[in-house]
């Protein structure tokens, strides 16, 4: 009795830790996606392998810090750890450039539409990298529809810009690459250390590829470095890229690749929005279209000939249509309502 009370406990605690790793990640990878909007468009800050870099910086001061007061524990770094991480460091880093590159060109709707084609491609690079096979058909099927719907989707974009979807699409194919290189980790290195990793290999790379581009130059030069709103929403995306890199991690870790790619509350949400929405724009169409026939009803009951206004079908008294008489205006009436 013990044994399975214990064991329907573990069950509950795993499945809420995955439900919630998920949700905690969907929140905030949208989130994050409106704050890199505002600071590179609303601020004209677009710089990703800069932004990219102070997060890996912002990251790695983190986990030291929390690490040297025992919040967490960190392992120590080795040779053949690092060589582990080479390739989801290179393919994250690359998401990150891309995904910011495509942010700058495309709205965040249409963003948000190209991302959706995650599950697809995470599905079939599983298959190829991992060798589990394909989940089942309902998976299948359900991956499918969101990829239909999103080329759909892209077709009625009004501003498509070729080069944005290309960014977007590479942006797909680097993201589910690290998180199946990831999955493959999470049996031996928790997400504390995958995180503290991926910070230590991906900053000198993304540092130097920043100076070469001479990205840094026109951030020397950029102009709103005064301004409170500006010095808050990059602080902010610092922060929560750094936060965002830690719920990613820890979703892959607790459930699998295809689930972190899928899993998005915001859309679920804006999709259920969306449908009430239109059953309630239909619901009151219906009700100004009733009340407009009704009033259309009531004025053709009325006889021009006796004044009298019938309500067939409708109101009765005693089996008896019910009339009401409109008195013919008098010469008085008249006059009054000329005098101003």
């Amino acid at each position: 009795m013990c044994a399975s009370i214990s064991s329907y406990t573990n069950t509950v605690t795993l499945m809420a830790a995955s439900v919630g790793s998920a949700f905690l990640y969907g929140i905030t990878s949208t989130s994050m996606a409106f704050l890199n909007k505002i600071v590179i468009d609303v601020y004209k800050f677009n710089y990703p392998l800069t932004i990219m870099t102070i997060q890996m910086a912002v990251t790695f001061i983190a986990l030291r810090t929390l690490d040297y007061f025992n919040y967490i524990k960190l392992s120590p770094t080795s040779k053949k750890s690092l060589q582990a991480f080479l390739g989801p460091c290179f393919f994250y880093s690359l998401n990150g450039v891309l995904s910011l590159a495509a942010l700058g060109q495309m709205n965040l709707t249409m963003y948000s539409v190209v991302k959706r084609n995650g599950p697809l491609m995470t599905m079939l690079l599983a298959s190829l990298i991992l060798k589990k096979g394909f989940p089942g058909r309902y998976v299948i099927l359900g991956v499918l529809m969101m990829s239909v719907g999103c080329i759909i989707a892209a077709n009625g974009d009004i501003t498509f810009d070729l080069e944005a979807y290309i960014f977007g699409f590479g942006s797909v194919i680097s993201q589910s690459t690290y998180l199946i290189l990831l999955q493959k980790l999470t049996d031996t290195f928790s997400t504390s250390d995958t995180l503290y990793m991926n910070s230590i290999l991906s900053f000198p790379v993304l540092f130097l590829i920043a100076g070469l581009s001479g990205e840094y130059r026109n951030v020397l030069q950029y102009n709103r470095y005064s301004e409170i709103s500006f010095l808050i929403a990059s602080s902010s995306l610092f922060l929560m890229g750094s936060f965002l890199n830690f719920t990613l991690f820890l979703c892959n870790s607790n459930n699998s690749a295809l689930t972190t790619s899928v899993f998005n509350p915001a859309l679920i949400a804006g999709v259920t929005i969306n449908l009430s929405g239109g059953l309630v724009y239909t619901h009151a169409k219906y009700l100004e279209s009733k009340k407009k026939k009704d009033l259309n009803t009531n004025q053709n009951n009325i006889d021009p000939e006796n004044g009298k206004f019938h309500l067939n079908g409708g109101e009765k008294l005693q089996g008896e249509t019910k009339s009401i008489y409109l008195p013919e205006p008098t010469a008085e009436s008249k006059l009054e309502e000329r005098l101003p």
